[in-house]
């Protein structure tokens, strides 16, 4: 399954880069980023802010992610806050997802941190839909290579309960994190302050990679444990690998509910349709002028964004459940099954290398809901 699914990642990068950054100069959107760049104008009318950390080569490269969420946020639009939300709820879930399947798969108790924080920083930097499915083919290797489900699982033992609660407050984190971006499109604020939030939420990268050892540490120091004194015993490391898969589980929730949302949005308000949030066609008929150009634009990165991730992340998630042995039953039979969660959990892991009910459960719940349960049931 390997070689097919490295072609169709690798293809998709292609596609996810042309749907962002081609469609971006066709539809004009890249060119009314620049002027709004030359004569300091947002789509709001309000004044670019020039000065964010006073680095002049920093602010230079804020400006174009500022001009960007303004042109979504200022309006408090219903259609484009609610793609937002769904959006960035689930990027920041599959951020967490990659943070916990590095951590599976790397012998060095560092590098999972510094490789998520490469990947976060590029993808704001270039967009999901170019990185994603680049990062899933380039990391295919490792959930495709022929392992024991326990030899697979090993890198998880170089932790102890309070490095998994650390993870578990982590993901907690992560799903709070997009409200930073997202807040100024649904209360009002001035310009300034959106400018600022917008900017600043190019931290987040930062936070959430350091989130986890940070905290680790704090609850070792309050708690005086030394690390490894918390998995001196198997049962321990049972409870280890429980709270890593809650940290998971918590992180698909909120992907999930910031998914629901958007399509409730999109199925109940009175002032938009489901189309007008998710899909690219209802979007690519820009209106005339400058301003409608470069929101409808933006709209338009993001839908594509939304539809890119989704096409990538199914089947990935497809190779995680099957490469994991993670043992399961027929889903329809619920003898064993101590509870809802159980049944829910072994109905995930017979979906390993099955592509289409993946797909659907993505469409319907997002793909940061489908990655990060797939990997929980491999934990």
């Amino acid at each position: 399954m390997g070689g097919p699914l490295h072609l169709y990642f690798l293809g998709l990068t292609a596609i996810g880069f042309d749907s962002l950054w081609g469609q971006m100069v066709r539809n004009g959107t890249a060119q009314a980023i620049g002027q709004a760049k030359s004569t300091g104008v947002l789509a709001s009318g309000a004044v670019l802010r020039s000065v964010y950390t006073g680095l002049p080569a920093v602010d230079r490269l804020l400006h174009a992610p500022v001009i960007f969420y303004d042109s979504l946020t200022h309006g408090r639009d219903p259609a484009y806050r609610a793609l937002l939300v769904a959006l960035f709820s689930s990027m920041q879930t599959i951020s967490f997802s990659q943070l916990v399947l590095g951590l599976r798969s790397s012998r060095h108790p560092v590098w999972p941190f510094l490789e998520n924080l490469f990947w976060a920083m590029f993808n704001q930097s270039h967009g999901a839909a170019f990185v994603y499915p680049l990062y899933f083919f380039t990391h295919l290797g490792q959930v495709t290579t022929a392992e024991t489900p326990q030899g697979k699982h090993d890198q998880l033992d170089q932790l102890d309960e309070v490095d998994a609660e650390a993870l578990v407050y982590t993901s907690v984190l992560a799903a709070v994190l997009p409200a930073w971006l997202i807040v100024t499109a649904y209360i009002p604020c001035s310009a300034e302050t959106r400018q600022v939030l917008i900017a600043s939420y190019r931290l987040t990268p930062a936070i959430l990679s350091a989130a986890a050892p940070l905290l680790s540490r704090f609850l070792r120091a309050v708690r005086g444990w030394r690390h490894g004194a918390a998995s001196c015993s198997t049962s321990c490391a049972a409870r280890t690998r429980r709270l890593v898969k809650l940290s998971l589980v918590l992180s698909g929730a909120a992907a999930a509910i910031g998914h629901l949302y958007g399509v409730a949005t999109g199925l109940l308000s009175s002032r938009v349709t489901l189309a007008a949030v998710f899909w690219p066609g209802a979007t690519t008929n820009l209106q005339a002028g400058a301003a409608h150009v470069l929101t409808r634009g933006c709209h338009l990165f993001l839908q594509n964004d939304w539809w890119v991730i989704a096409a990538a992340t199914a089947p990935y998630a497809s190779a995680v459940i099957a490469s994991s042995g993670a043992p399961c039953t027929d889903p329809g039979d619920s003898r064993g099954m101590g509870s809802w969660y159980e049944w829910a959990e072994n109905v995930v892991a017979s979906l390993g290398g099955k592509w289409v009910p993946l797909t659907f459960l993505t469409l319907l719940l997002s793909p940061g809901a489908v990655l990060a349960w797939s990997t929980a049931v491999t934990v």
